[in-house]
């Protein structure tokens, strides 16, 4: 019996060890589950495996091992770089509470004084800020092509344009020009546009005092339905202006105030003086219209 008992026994242990070096070198065959639970389990452990082996561990370092670190890298440094900072303690912020703004101050623009002479109640003048130079040196540096000048040009050639329409308007085909003349002469001198005008052209009496003001007698002299000019002689002579225009030719006795004919009263007194005289002038005056 003793006998056989250890051979069981021996029998058994083999039996054990050739089923666990079996299941060792067949891991992949089922044998305590189905195909579809083996191959589950298998991939799950098959995961898990390339989940450890992709993982890195970075490692730290705590406060007390940067402090060690430190200290050493500055104990390996010469004295002389060593220099020893104070630590300056932290301020606590302040809070400085503004007062509200007052709406009643207003910034306002520096005043001049006071001129002399002028009234309590009016505005006061104020000056700008940017001086006329710099203003000056900007416009000229932005806009070049435009030049800057020191004074307002004049604009008596402009007036004088514009005004031609108004003296255009006053001429009359006989044109008789007063000056200054006395009552009883210029009364003479109306009489006689009647007379002209109710005969011949249109006639009219024209002041001469602002076209020669004016410098408008090229203006003037220059309307097409312009036949003829009567003055005074001595009239003539007192208009420097119109003078310019004056144009005579002691041959044929011809004088033009340009190119519009001119007939010269001599002194108006005489005819007052003497009405006998004004049948030689109105026969005169008929003589040079008609040639």
């Amino acid at each position: 019996m003793g006998g056989s008992m250890s051979s069981f026994s021996s029998d058994a242990l083999a039996l054990l060890r050739d089923t666990l070096s079996y299941l060792q070198n067949q891991a992949d065959f089922p044998i305590f589950a189905s195909q579809e639970t083996a191959d589950y389990f298998r991939k799950k452990q098959e995961t898990v495996k390339t989940a450890s082996k992709n993982k890195e561990v970075i490692k730290v370092p705590n406060e007390p091992e940067i402090k060690q670190s430190e200290e050493k890298a500055i104990l390996q440094l010469p004295i002389e770089a060593v220099k020893i900072v104070p630590s300056i303690p932290e301020k606590k912020p302040v809070s400085v509470e503004m007062p509200p703004p007052k709406w009643e101050e207003r910034k306002t623009e520096p005043v001049l004084p006071a001129v002399p002479g002028a009234p309590k109640d009016s505005q006061p003048f104020r000056t700008s800020l940017i001086p006329l130079t710099e203003v000056r040196k900007l416009f000229t540096s932005l806009f070049p092509q435009f030049p800057v000048m020191d004074s307002i040009p004049n604009d008596a050639i402009a007036v004088k344009i514009a005004e031609r329409w108004k003296t255009k308007n006053k001429t009359a085909p006989i044109s008789i020009l007063a000056f200054q003349e006395p009552p009883e002469q210029r009364a003479l001198l109306e009489q006689i546009a009647k007379a002209l005008d109710a005969t011949f052209l249109s006639a009219r009496l024209i002041e001469a005092e602002p076209i020669e003001k004016e410098k408008q007698w090229e203006a003037f002299l220059s309307v097409p339905d312009l036949k003829i000019v009567i003055i005074c002689d001595y009239t003539l002579w007192q208009m420097k202006h119109l003078m310019t225009f004056f144009k005579e030719n002691p041959t044929q006795g011809n004088r033009t105030l340009g190119t519009i004919p001119l007939f010269l009263l001599p002194d108006l007194s005489l005819y007052l003086k003497d009405p006998l005289l004004k049948r030689s002038l109105w026969k005169a005056l008929c003589q040079k219209i008609s040639s």
